[in-house]
């Protein structure tokens, strides 16, 4: 066939930047954690605000929800006044709960809408004939020491639940429990860290976790195009609770690790941040306190029941980050269970062929 030459996926993504009209909802973050202005050192280039989304209402408020997919589910559920989940959401599965079960108000699509509307947010990305999305462009550093802008990507919808008996991996010596049965769910739900008994050391260390070997082991040797992916550093400290500046620094802050924790870990895939979802709010949220459990107005949430994070609790040998309906950026046992969500960077030479990074046409990667 025809030889097609591709386009630098970086330098694509980079040339829709506009620091006035926030073109394809991109937009950049300076030195100091804040959005960008003219004239600004910026540290990263980010995808912020709701991605298509479909709007509901209790005849008296609308409010729009991020959805994966093309339809619009039929209903959703308003949960403490501000918390919208649609009816399909595994939440209710897992509980075998209703929306009046738990206090909420019943939500209708708003004058018949069946499809979702196309908010301008252009991060779609096409990898293992899955989709992906673009969390940002990332002056970091991998494996080998080389810092340069590389495209970070998160699937969009956690892994999904499969006709499997649950599964286990042994490393060293130590089984470890990767994910539990669920029925009617449309996630697995894994286990962050579930060794045998015999197990000894911090349940929140990553570079021993399950679902780490699941990841990188598993999952990695299952995707095509896996000569793209870069192995990256990634950090593992976590300040519970601040803003949204103070939890980004923390994560990368060598002493913010518990005892016998190492600071950061080389793989090629591992799973988002929390400050990964507050810079993915609209700009407007990001001088909240904290992440709040809102999940409109936020592109990566999609209306999802629970999933994991990176990050552990500097105050517990045993508990996680993740985020949870009603309850948003909180932490777990890291043997309980939540979806993943596997995220990965892709090298800096990465072309594209084709696409513009909207749902219909995501960007479609060479090689």
């Amino acid at each position: 066939g025809a030889y097609t030459e591709g386009e630098n996926f970086v330098e694509k993504v980079k040339s829709r930047y506009n620091v006035n009209t926030k073109q394809d909802g991109l937009v950049a973050v300076n030195t100091s954690g804040d959005l960008a202005t003219t004239g600004d050192t910026i540290r990263e280039y980010r995808y912020s605000g709701i991605g298509n989304y479909c709007t509901y209402t209790d005849e008296t408020n609308d409010y729009n929800l991020s959805v994966s997919g093309t339809t619009c589910p039929t209903s959703a559920c308003l949960l403490g006044g501000k918390l919208v989940v649609t009816e399909d959401n595994d939440a209710f599965v897992l509980e075998g709960a209703t929306c009046a079960d738990g206090g909420g108000t019943t939500l209708s699509l708003k004058s018949g809408q069946t499809t979702p509307t196309d908010s301008g947010l252009r991060n779609y990305v096409t990898f293992n004939n899955e989709m992906w999305r673009i969390v940002g462009i990332f002056n970091e550093e991998n494996a080998s020491g080389v810092v340069e802008e590389r495209i970070k990507l998160a699937k969009d919808e956690p892994i999904s639940l499969e006709t499997e008996v649950e599964s286990t991996i042994t490393k060293n010596g130590v089984t470890y429990n990767t994910f539990k049965l669920t029925t009617g769910t449309k996630y697995k739900y894994f286990y962050w860290n579930y060794p045998t008994v015999n197990y000894t050391g911090n349940k929140n260390d990553w570079t021993k976790a399950g679902s780490q070997y699941y990841l990188n082991e598993t999952y990695y040797n299952s995707l095509s195009n896996k000569n793209l992916i870069e192995e990256m550093k990634y950090y593992l400290g976590w300040l519970k609770k601040g803003t949204l500046k103070e939890i980004y620094e923390m994560e990368r802050t060598a002493s913010n690790v518990i005892e016998n924790n190492q600071a950061s870990w080389n793989g090629k895939i591992a799973l988002l941040y929390p400050s990964d979802l507050g810079y993915a709010r609209a700009t407007s949220g990001w001088s909240d306190s904290i992440i709040e459990n809102i999940n409109y107005n936020n592109w990566l949430l999609n209306d999802q029941e629970a999933f994991w994070l990176l990050s552990a609790n500097v105050g517990s040998a045993g508990d996680v980050a993740g985020w949870y309906v009603g309850y948003g950026l909180s932490d777990n046992d890291a043997g309980g269970d939540a979806g993943l969500r596997p995220v990965l960077s892709l090298g800096s030479q990465t072309k594209i062929i084709t696409g513009t990074g909207s749902y219909e046409d995501p960007y479609q990667l060479m090689g």
